[in-house]
């Protein structure tokens, strides 16, 4: 899922890597919003979810920043599941999954 968060004392929710494809749900809308209300914003995403904010806007902002992180392709939210269903076979008590912790 796409976080959005207003505060630098909220960025811990930004930390961690994901290797699946994410859930973008009404973040465009809720960025469109923001600049449209004169805050400035700071979207990070993959090449393909840059270019989709972009167009879904029409229009250049001055308050919009785009960070464009490298994809090399990520695999469907399915495969995890499947495989976090294996691994639960072998260990029931799995309540939180980490791809790496920094």
């Amino acid at each position: 899922r796409s976080v959005r968060i207003s505060s630098l004392s909220k960025v811990c929710e930004l930390r961690g890597s994901k290797y699946v494809q994410s859930r973008l749900d009404n973040i465009y809308k809720k960025v469109k919003d923001d600049l449209s209300n004169g805050v400035k914003v700071l979207f990070i995403g993959t090449p393909c979810q840059v270019a989709g904010l972009k167009s879904f806007l029409k229009k250049e902002f001055d308050s919009l920043f785009t960070v464009d992180l490298v994809c090399h392709g990520v695999p469907s939210q399915q495969l995890l599941n499947d495989n976090i269903g294996l691994y639960q076979t072998n260990h029931k008590n799995l309540s939180n999954v980490h791809f790496r912790i920094k």
